[in-house]
């Protein structure tokens, strides 16, 4: 049976259905792609065969090769198989923007040696960037709070005779 009817725990219904809307485009691009194939293998072969046949085409360019209807079916088949083709991959590139939030699903990032090692010293490098953040916030907070003190000088009281 297929995992598409046994989708796993971690996703949920919204991811599910993106996957299947995905997929669905696929299969649909890749039917399109054989039907215009075919009748474009099959057409192709009709024009060269007419083409000859009233020496439009002429016989250096094809070389030997009789056109029957063994030729028709394989053109027919050919343009199918590479109308098919190409149409479900040019559907499938066109459409994986859809599944990049499901991908991520589940996955537990695991990275090399040395990106482990470069994460531990970005966190190291911003705790310290935050530490002296705060140290410069604690200055500027006493240096503001002596700024409100109005000092008075005691010659001055002296002056006035306040004392």
């Amino acid at each position: 049976m297929s995992r598409a009817f046994h989708p796993p725990d971690t996703m949920s219904s919204n991811d599910i259905r993106k996957v299947a809307d995905v997929r669905r485009e696929i299969w649909k691009a890749g039917f399109k792609g054989l039907v215009c194939g075919s009748v474009g293998g099959l057409a192709s072969h009709r024009l060269i065969l007419a083409g000859q046949q009233s020496q439009i085409i002429p016989p250096s360019i094809i070389g030997k090769l009789k056109l029957n209807r063994n030729t028709a079916l394989l053109s027919f088949m050919l343009g199918g198989a590479i109308g098919s083709f190409s149409m479900a991959s040019a559907s499938g590139k066109n459409n994986i923007h859809n599944l990049h939030d499901v991908m991520l699903v589940g996955s537990n990032p695991v990275g090399t040696e040395y990106q482990v090692l470069v994460e531990k010293a970005k966190e190291k490098e911003k705790l310290q960037h935050d530490n002296v953040k705060r140290a410069e916030f604690r200055l500027q907070r006493r240096k503001s709070l002596d700024d409100r003190h109005q000092w008075i000088d005691e010659s001055e009281l002296i002056a006035r005779g306040d004392k």
